[in-house]
């Protein structure tokens, strides 16, 4: 993944420095470190898409018609998550959704390193 140079301290978090490369197009990078661990797509960003072609905008529908049944659910800070997790390749991908719709993504490697 590539490494962060510039922070942005508005986006600080107690754990992640992050940075924003595009309007509502974020990377995060543990505390003292620059290589990127997350991925945010926001609201402000709509043009990027997954592979399969959900995006900031798209109906939970298209989640599920694009990526198939999640592998995990969870409520977060009013969100409804959707997750997919690959355990060989330790990254995640998660639909936060608000009413029916996707709000943010996020993409995690979850590994070490």
């Amino acid at each position: 993944m590539r490494h962060i140079t510039q922070r942005d301290s508005r986006l600080e978090r107690a754990d992640s420095d992050y940075c924003e490369a595009d309007s509502g197009l974020f990377a995060a990078a543990a505390k003292g470190d620059t290589q990127v661990k997350r991925i945010v797509v926001t609201g402000a960003n709509r043009q990027q898409s997954t592979e399969k072609g959900v995006r900031i905008g798209s109906a939970v529908e298209t989640i599920f018609a694009g990526h198939g049944k999640c592998g995990y659910e969870r409520t977060e800070q009013g969100a409804r998550i959707f997750g997919y997790a690959d355990q060989k390749a330790r990254v995640t991908l998660e639909f936060w959704t608000h009413n029916g719709i996707v709000r943010e993504i996020r993409f995690d490697d979850t590994g070490t390193g």
